[in-house]
């Protein structure tokens, strides 16, 4: 049993026609330290949702917390790519200019 714990982002992506709900990892610090860390962040960025995930958790129910999503290749806009949420609008997505051109 790991003695870290991830402090996730609570964000959103569109795939396809729906809103996909996903954590994005922020930090991952010792589980001891893990609500002040997070109260920190709660603070700093008062708009926005954090949630505490043990990492084994998370790691064992990684589709449930950064789930697929569809993306569309920007080279071939008929063929439909499953990626992770976190992932998409960033260099893996091959929706992006940024992801042709790495």
């Amino acid at each position: 049993m790991s003695n870290q714990t991830h402090i996730c982002e609570v964000r959103a992506v569109r795939s396809g026609d729906q809103m996909i709900s996903y954590y994005e990892i922020v930090k991952t610090v010792a589980s001891r330290s893990a609500v002040r860390v997070m109260n920190l962040q709660a603070k700093k960025f008062p708009d926005r949702k954090f949630a505490i995930i043990p990492v084994d958790f998370y790691n064992q129910r990684r589709d449930d917390f950064d789930p697929m999503v569809q993306t569309t290749n920007m080279l071939n806009p008929g063929s439909v790519v499953m990626i992770r949420a976190s992932q998409k609008g960033g260099c893996c997505d091959p929706g992006t200019e940024r992801y042709h051109s790495m």
